[in-house]
């Protein structure tokens, strides 16, 4: 039996859970519902940015039409960095830095899962 939003909805519960577990209860009760479904996935995710990264800004661009989420965190600065230095120390570039591809394919598996969106992950390195 194949349910709508699987997937979807075992990463709201996850990402409730890790909330919970680093004792921020109040985004947890101000951000999740009883009733899971695409719109209301992202409207958790959007929500919650700002409690998880130490720093988010989004842009609405209406001439396209999207919503720019520019988030950043000491924990992902800290990687790109490590991985920017890898990458130079063994002349590698960041389109094959395998670091980089690890953290493009995470994020991949967590968000995406929906074909009317596209994202980008950016790291400076």
């Amino acid at each position: 039996m194949a349910v709508d939003g699987f997937n979807e909805i075992f990463n709201v519960i996850y990402i409730a859970k890790k909330l919970y577990d680093m004792r921020k209860y109040e985004l947890v009760k101000l951000s999740f519902f009883d009733v899971v479904d695409y719109d209301v996935y992202y409207e958790n995710i959007y929500g919650l940015m700002s409690g998880i990264f130490e720093y988010h800004r989004c842009s609405y661009y209406e001439n396209n039409y999207i919503d720019l989420h520019i988030v950043s965190d000491k924990v992902i600065v800290d990687f790109f960095i490590l991985a920017g230095k890898y990458g130079k120390r063994s002349n590698i570039p960041d389109t094959d830095n395998p670091y980089i591809k690890a953290a493009h394919q995470e994020v991949f598996n967590n968000l995406n899962i929906s074909h009317c969106l596209d994202w980008k992950l950016k790291g400076y390195t």
